[in-house]
């Protein structure tokens, strides 16, 4: 994922994947996580994604910085290469929703 690829997976373009609806560049970190788990990626950077693009005053104000103590630099440098930006699908019955999750700044 980077954001010249966003072009090719996201509506309008006639991809089906969702992108973020807000300008990525003028996130600033608001929020510093310790850990780039699963469990967080899944979950609560999934709701910071929704309030980015809430439109409400400041919403912008609460990117995520990732801080990583872990030895294993894999996901750090996967989450590099993406531009912080990964896909996430939230599946409910039988019905997925796959959307592009852009709140990590740092």
């Amino acid at each position: 994922l980077s954001p010249e690829t966003l072009n090719w997976h996201c509506p309008p373009w006639g991809g089906t994947v969702v992108g973020p609806r807000y300008d990525r560049k003028a996130v600033k970190p608001g929020i510093v996580h310790l850990g780039i788990t699963d469990f967080h990626r899944g979950h609560q950077a999934h709701f910071i994604n929704e309030i980015l693009g809430s439109n409400e005053a400041g919403c912008l104000n609460w990117g995520i910085s990732a801080v990583s103590l872990s030895p294993d630099a894999k996901m750090r440098h996967a989450m590099r290469k993406q531009d912080g930006m990964y896909t996430l699908t939230v599946r409910s019955g039988q019905e997925c929703q796959t959307q592009i999750i852009g709140a990590y700044c740092e």
